[in-house]
């Protein structure tokens, strides 16, 4: 991906984490009492970071339980392998957490950095013609990570972790540059994204890296991280809890398959400030679907996330070590075990998450969770609505009630490695098109589905060129069938049809599996329906 050196407003760099831990409590892991060390304390080079303590709470008047065992944050530092996720979230040098920067800052940041030649890391940089090469800087002074703080297209591809890294070059201008980052011990290595494309049709994202990355060692200090390279450093601060940033936001969800804090499903944390007066808001939400809302937090400048709650005529108190996230929530640590609370609302509703475009991510951050259940619920009814009519009908297809998809059957379509639709199959797509139409095209859906994609897959036997030809012609082959004359339809319904339907060929990218994880093939041979929901219909 080209990026333009010239920006003196950074883009926001435009919907995986596995991994678990225990706590102290009722489930058994130990816990301590806050111990709050000044910044002073903590050993910084360069540009230094200037963390705060705050705390959260609902009521002026809660105060913080102690926990019966203070954890040691150097024994934690010094058992704890670092992952991915630690680095989710925003975090940036004093007065770059919002844009524009403080000039003061960057000019204190510039003073201090070496500068590097962008093409020597592999970053792509736009200039005007005639134009000398602008150096950056080798260390970048804000980092982005996590797909709710990224809110790009990219995220999506998540065979990878991606960062989003600010630098400056010596004329002054910013540059942000997106790429693939892996953790290895205390090293951060950074490869630059060269290019990528997103097919609106096929919804498929292609990228190429750049052949070359840069490594940085890193040093944690929670919520300060400092990115080192040669004799040169930067301290970062996690947006959110440094001195120059008042507001503090979490609403994140225990990741799938991670373990959870005392069986907290949630953590709702809110604040705009350090007054007794400021908007301050706590709440805990349980697996059990109980919530507490008298709780009290407290991110301390060492590292360590303390947060209570009474229950009944006692007090129950926890106490790890934390990596703040933001729009990502939190990662939190005992030095053993890991914690992760990273997931979104939409995220934990699959129903919606499989049946949007890669395009719409960043939509989907945006609503409110009242929204999100809209548009589920409705969801739900039509995909019940279409069993019924189906059923009602005699007709025998699958649906995925959380992709939404129907599945036909190929071997009823189609003859054995031919894209000719058979006369049993065009029998059957009449019958099943107007049970279809009936149910999709109701008034009470009217611009709930955005898209109707007919896809053709094929099992993996073949090569995978010939699997994609043959698997887009069976997709043209429908999708021209369902709007032409022989249906049955009338006109007005192909009309609307022809609005919604798209064709795509998926080769054998998406094979059927049995009980013991082998392909199926006669079941991965298939051609399927599937709507995309238009998300502004809850705006």
């Amino acid at each position: 991906m080209k990026t333009h050196i010239k920006r003196c407003i950074a883009l926001l760099c435009a919907v995986c984490m596995m991994s678990g831990l225990s706590a102290c409590g009722e489930d058994g892991s130990k816990g301590g009492s806050s111990t709050t060390s000044t910044v002073s304390e903590l050993s910084y080079d360069s540009v230094n970071g200037t963390a705060v303590k705050k705390t959260v709470k609902n009521n002026k008047n809660d105060t913080l339980a102690n926990v019966s065992q203070p954890l040691n944050v150097s024994e934690i530092k010094s058992n704890l392998k670092y992952l991915p996720q630690m680095f989710y979230g925003c975090y940036a040098i004093d007065g770059c957490y919002q844009f524009p920067c403080s000039s003061s800052s960057l000019d204190k940041y510039k003073e201090e950095m070496d500068y590097v030649s962008a093409k020597e890391v592999g970053i792509s940089i736009e200039q005007e013609q005639g134009e000398e090469e602008d150096k950056i800087t080798t260390i970048p002074f804000r980092i982005e990570a996590g797909a709710g703080t990224l809110l790009d297209i990219i995220t999506t591809v998540t065979s990878r972790q991606w960062i989003c890294m600010y630098f400056q070059s010596e004329s002054g201008s910013i540059s942000n540059v997106m790429g693939a980052y892996e953790i290895n011990d205390n090293v951060l290595k950074f490869t630059p994204l060269d290019k990528y494309t997103y097919d609106e049709v096929t919804d498929k994202v292609d990228y190429q890296l750049s052949d070359k990355s840069i490594e940085y060692t890193f040093t944690f200090n929670s919520p300060n991280l400092t990115l080192k390279k040669g004799d040169k450093s930067v301290t970062l601060t996690a947006k959110g809890l440094s001195s120059d940033y008042e507001g503090l936001s979490i609403s994140n969800y225990a990741t799938q398959n991670s373990k959870k804090v005392a069986n907290i499903e949630r953590f709702d944390i809110y604040s705009d400030g350090e007054e007794e007066n400021a908007l301050q808001y706590f709440k805990l939400s349980f697996s059990d679907n109980s919530l507490v809302n008298n709780a009290v937090a407290e991110f301390s400048d060492n590292g360590l996330f303390t947060f209570s709650w009474k229950s009944g005529n006692s007090e129950k108190s926890y106490q790890y070590y934390y990596f703040f996230a933001g729009n990502d929530g939190l990662v939190l640590t005992d030095g053993k075990d890991n914690y992760f609370y990273n997931d979104s609302y939409s995220v934990k509703n699959q129903a919606l998450v499989n049946s949007i475009s890669k395009a719409d991510i960043k939509k989907v951050q945006e609503l409110d969770e009242k929204q999100i259940e809209i548009i589920v619920k409705k969801k739900t009814n039509l995909l019940e609505d279409l069993e019924k009519t189906f059923k009602e009908a005699g007709i025998n297809v699958k649906i995925d009630k959380e992709s939404g998809e129907i599945m036909l059957d190929s071997n009823i379509l189609f003859g054995y490695d031919s894209a000719t639709l058979s006369a049993e199959g065009k029998s059957f797509l009449n019958k099943f098109l107007k049970a279809y139409s009936s149910v999709i095209l109701k008034k009470e859906y009217e611009s709930f589905v955005s898209k109707i994609l007919v896809e053709g897959h094929t099992d993996s036997s073949g090569s995978y060129d010939y699997n994609k030809k043959l698997s887009q012609n069976r997709a043209d082959n429908v999708k021209n069938y369902c709007l032409s004359d022989s249906t049955g339809l009338n006109k007005q319904v192909v009309t609307a049809l022809s609005k919604l339907l798209q064709s795509v060929g998926r080769s054998s990218d998406e094979p059927i599996l049995d009980k013991n994880g082998k392909e199926d093939e006669k079941a991965s041979r298939r051609v399927t329906f599937k709507f995309n929901i238009n998300l502004e219909m809850a705006q």
